[in-house]
Parts: C-alpha cells; sequence; structure tokens
C-alpha cells in the first residue's frame, strides 16, 4: 500500500468518526407548535413521471401517519401542514401555488427513483447519532401506488411514522437488519430469542426463500435444530412475525420494529410496569447499540420537540393535516438585498457583495429581466451589467 493509499485510508477513517461524533444534518423548517408539526415538505423528484394519483397518495399517507403518530406520541404530536411540491416538469394546474422558498434539496420527504441498494424500499438519510435529526425521508412511486406495497411494508402512513422516528427523532431499527443476526441468547429468558422489541412478538421461525417468504412446503426450524456448538439455528431459518390476529394482542410496540404488526401503536418504553411495550435492552440490535441500550420512547421524549415537557398531551385534536401544493420554478428568483446609500467603489461592501453574487451567478440563473428598486441613480445600471460582464 503506497503513501498516498494510506493517506486516503486514514482520512476516510476520520471522516467516519466525524459523522458519527458530530452528525450530519441539515437546515429544516420543520416546527412542532401546540402539538402540531408544521412546513413540512415533500418534493416530487422531476424526473418522475406525471401521475396525479401520486399526489392523492401522499395525501393520504400523511393523513393515516398523523393519527397513527398522534398515537405513538401519546398524543403529543401530529402533522398539520404539509407543502407538496410539484417538478416543473408536470402540467400546469390551478390548484398548484407559486413557490416561495420551497425547492426539492430543501425537502424532508423525497419521491423519487428507486437505488440499486434500496430499490422501492422506504429508507432516510440519517449520518447522526442517537436523538440527531438526519437528512431526509426517501419514498418511491412504486411504494407510493403499487397494491403490493401494503403486504410488503405495512400500511404507508405506519411505515412513514416508522421513517419519522429515524429522520426526526435520531432512533434507531430495532429488528436486525441485513448483515445482522437474527437470534441471541437471552440470559433472562435462558433460551435463545429473536431479536426484537417487545420479546413478547410473536412468531414463527421458518425456513425462508431469499425474498423471505416461507419455503412451501412449510417447513419449521425448532429448538431441536440449534447447533450443538454455535447454539445457532441453521442457515435459512428465519423469524416470521404474525401481523394480524388474537396472537398480536399481547404486544403495543414497537413502531421501530414490525410497524405492520395491527395491535403496534407504541414505541418501546422502560415502563416495566405494561409488559406490551417495554423495551429488550438485551437485543442485539441498532437502538441498543447506537443509544446505549435506551428505549425509542427515553430517546423521542429528550428530543428537541418534548424535551422539557414541550408539547404536552393534547386531547381530542383533529389530527387531519392540510395540504398546499406548490409548483416549482423552472429558474430561481434571487433578491439582492443592498445598501442604497453607500458609493460603487470596488471598496464598498455593497459592491463585495454584488461581486459575489457575480460569482453565485451560474448558479442562480440570472436572466436579463431582472430589475432592481430603491437603488440611487443609476446604480441598478451598473449592478446588471457587471453581473452579466463575462469579462
Amino acid at each position: 500500500m503506497d503513501v498516498t493509499t494510506k493517506l486516503l485510508c486514514f482520512m476516510l477513517v476520520v471522516l467516519g468518526v466525524l459523522c458519527q461524533t458530530l452528525g450530519i444534518s441539515r437546515p429544516t423548517a420543520i416546527k412542532l407548535e401546540n402539538n402540531e408539526y408544521t412546513n413540512v415538505l415533500v418534493a416530487i423528484h422531476e424526473d418522475v413521471p406525471e401521475d396525479k394519483n401520486l399526489i392523492d397518495k401522499i395525501k393520504t399517507m400523511f393523513t393515516e401517519a398523523s393519527s397513527y403518530m398522534y398515537t405513538g406520541t401519546r398524543k403529543r404530536a401530529f402533522f398539520k401542514d404539509i407543502k407538496i411540491l410539484i417538478p416543473s416538469t408536470w402540467t400546469d394546474d390551478p390548484a398548484y401555488s407559486s413557490p416561495t422558498s420551497q425547492i426539492y434539496t430543501n425537502a424532508d420527504v423525497v419521491v423519487t427513483g428507486m437505488t440499486p441498494r434500496y430499490r422501492d424500499r422506504p429508507y432516510s438519510r440519517t449520518f447522526s447519532g442517537c436523538g440527531q435529526q438526519g437528512i431526509r425521508i426517501h419514498l418511491t412511486p412504486k411504494f407510493l401506488t403499487s397494491p403490493s406495497s401494503r403486504h410488503v411494508y405495512g400500511p404507508a402512513g405506519r411505515v412513514l411514522v416508522h421513517e419519522w422516528g429515524h429522520f426526526r427523532w435520531g432512533v434507531f431499527d430495532e429488528y436486525p437488519v441485513e448483515g445482522e443476526q437474527e437470534f441471541y441468547f437471552s440470559p433472562t429468558t435462558g433460551k435463545y430469542e429473536v431479536v426484537r422489541c417487545n420479546i413478547h412478538m410473536y412468531g414463527q421461525i421458518a425456513v425462508m426463500d431469499a425474498n423471505g417468504r416461507p419455503v412451501r412446503p412449510l417447513t419449521f426450524c425448532r429448538e431441536s435444530d440449534l447447533d450443538k456448538v454455535t447454539g445457532r439455528y441453521p442457515d435459512g431459518c428465519h423469524f416470521h412475525a404474525v401481523t394480524r390476529g388474537a396472537r398480536t394482542k399481547g404486544i403495543s410496540a414497537s413502531i421501530m420494529d414490525r410497524q405492520e404488526i395491527e395491535s403496534i401503536v407504541n414505541f418501546c418504553d422502560d415502563d416495566v410496569s405494561d409488559q406490551k411495550k417495554v423495551h429488550n435492552y438485551e437485543a442485539p440490535n441498532r437502538q441498543n447499540r447506537m443509544c446505549g441500550q435506551r428505549s425509542t420512547w427515553a430517546v423521542i421524549s429528550e428530543s428537541e420537540d418534548f424535551r422539557g415537557g414541550r408539547n404536552p398531551p393534547r386531547d381530542g385534536a383533529d389530527t387531519t393535516p392540510t395540504f398546499t401544493l406548490v409548483k416549482a420554478a423552472r429558474t430561481r428568483r434571487v433578491a439582492l438585498v443592498l445598501d442604497a446609500s453607500g458609493s460603487m467603489t470596488v471598496k464598498t461592501p455593497t459592491f463585495t457583495l454584488v461581486k459575489a453574487a457575480r460569482t453565485r451567478r451560474g448558479a442562480l440563473d440570472l436572466d436579463a429581466t431582472g430589475s432592481m428598486t430603491h437603488l440611487p441613480h443609476d446604480a441598478h445600471k451598473h449592478i446588471l451589467d457587471y453581473l452579466r460582464d463575462d469579462a
């Protein structure tokens, strides 16, 4: 390994450590006041084919999610104001208003094409530590519109609240993600358990195919199949949770585990008096690793949204969100705020600002119809000439 390669590897390690310790997030206009989330921006990518049904599906998802979140946060939060940014490539519609500050890169939730890694599975970009806000939530058109999505992932509204847990509150999955162990030995029960929260979640351990579906004829994996040396189940044995029926009534958590189970309406917490939602601190999942065995609700309740008793429970809230459809602009409009009292010499702060705007001209797409007001004499002519000058 040459010196350059070693240096590059070292820099990557340092970057990874900084990402974990300092965290990476982005500014957001979202507010939570009086239990209501406002200024939530959803943006559809310009490459997504025009489909008005997609807008309806987004509305339905947020409406379902709002009610589910209200229950899951113990009446402390729900969605109130959602703005949907329509691509500039779509046909104009009288229902679309003009944007103010809404642009795709500022979106909290984006609807875009599938990726090689995640395909159509929803995911959140999070590079911060426990309890820290992430970047944004990614959804695909197929996830929102395909009838099969509900069978694979559960109701879209529930999925959104799960992803909101990653994005907004910085909590992690409580099920084993790809590449992680699915079973562990529990000192409490004295046997091998499935990685899950709540530990009372019922399901079957059976041989699954590559798509995670039980093989036919159904073949169960039993304790007698455990390897005598490693104590592990044979390859191909996976846990399949029962999502409906009387067997699900023994649990109510966790939303950060398998939210598709119909009885799950809570996040796991540390209250041992309620065994239906008590946290499983033994499970070797990402939540326990990243948050020091703290329950998801313990982390969420200490977030900026709820810390110190902020947004206390509110009974009888109407959780139905309002939606505003905004059509993305084909070109951006930029306002330069200048001091009209100074001269236009090169050394003044005013001229420095104009020079900075010229440097950014390519990104701002300055057009020839720009206008300026409240500038003395012919200062506006000097500024526009300077911005357009390629010399």
